[in-house]
Formats: structure tokens, sequence, C-alpha cells
């Protein structure tokens, strides 16, 4: 089977979006792993402060420099420019929330095996992978008398 890694960095709509890619490249047939044990590697990145920035490149020389084919989306992605001036060998760009262009991308660097779609399209709401467990916040409250 195919297998894709996915490092989501940045903010819970750069989650988000990593969520949605990894959805659909199992829906296609794609193994996705949390991590950059992978030929291919998806790097969701962050742009917001510069150790997010940093964190960001640093993933991205570490994977290329593993020979691993790296495609870069999030925030960082929108100053296409500059990554691929740093980064010349990086397979493909692209900004937040750009789904689709990963995933064709993905398909062109890895071919996979096509599958029955997972989850069916016409379920109201969205459904996708989960990227993280399942969590719950409990606030306790002091009583208030009445």
């Amino acid at each position: 089977m195919a297998k894709v890694g996915l490092v989501s960095l940045g903010c819970p709509k750069a989650l988000v979006d990593s969520e949605q890619i990894a959805t659909q490249l199992l829906d296609l047939g794609y193994e996705v792993e949390v991590g950059d044990d992978s030929d291919v590697l998806v790097v969701n990145t962050c742009g917001f402060i510069d150790a997010a920035k940093a964190e960001s490149r640093d993933t991205i020389a570490d994977a290329l420099g593993q020979g691993k084919k790296v495609i870069v989306t999030g925030c960082m992605g929108e100053a296409q420019g500059e990554l691929a001036n740093t980064f010349p060998q990086l397979e493909f760009i692209s900004g937040p929330a750009d789904v689709a262009p990963v995933v064709s991308a993905v398909k062109q660097y890895l071919p996979g095996v096509a599958l029955e779609p997972l989850v069916d399209p016409g379920l109201p709401g969205e459904a996708r992978a989960r990227l993280t467990a399942d969590h719950f916040a409990y606030c306790s409250m002091p009583r208030q008398p009445f």
C-alpha cells in the first residue's frame, strides 16, 4: 500500500486542513502516517510566528535531507517564491486550505490504489479522518447558592 507521511504544524485550522487531506488520501487507498515515516511527506506549515516558521523550515529540511519527496502546504506556502528559493527540491507548494491540489500532488508523486470511498459523500455534515484522539474539557464551577 502506498504510504504518505503527514506532519501538521500550527493552528487548529491547519489541523482540520490536514485531516481533510488525510481523509481524501485514505479514500484513494493510501496509508496515512502521522509523522515522516514515508517516501512522500506532506508538511502543513505554520507561518504565524518566527518560532513556528523555524519549526516548519527545520521539518522540511530534515525530510529533504532524508531523500523524501516533500509537498508543502499551509501558511508558509503563501510565500511560494521564498520557499522555492530556499528549498528548490520541493515537489509542490500550496497555501492554506488547498486540499485538492495537495491530494493531486501526492497522486502524481506516489500513485495509489483507487478504492470505494470510505465515507458516503451524500452524508450530511463533514466526515474526516482525525489526527488527534478525541478529547473533552471539563470546567468545574463553584456551586452557587439559590
